[in-house]
């Protein structure tokens, strides 16, 4: 969520919209390439929640309930 960038570039306003999916559980942690990318994706919320505490009053952040959905299923949803 580059918050940062856009208002480098000088948006008075940002719209943010929190596509992330949550982390997995211990569960789903059995196989070495799971947990490589459980720790890509701690690094990768702790920016995002970084970039949401320099939202300003006037900024509007999004999060919706995505559930088991995230930006990388997009492309394997049926049209």
């Amino acid at each position: 969520m580059p918050v940062d960038i856009v208002r480098d570039m000088g948006a008075d306003i940002i719209i943010c919209i929190d596509v992330g999916k949550p982390l997995a559980t211990r569960k789903d942690l059995g196989r070495p390439l799971m947990i490589m990318n459980q720790m890509i994706a701690i690094m990768m919320k702790q920016n995002v929640e970084e970039q949401i505490r320099t939202l300003g009053p006037q900024d509007v952040y999004i999060n919706p309930e995505l559930g088991k959905l995230g930006s990388e299923t997009s492309s394997s949803l049926r049209r």
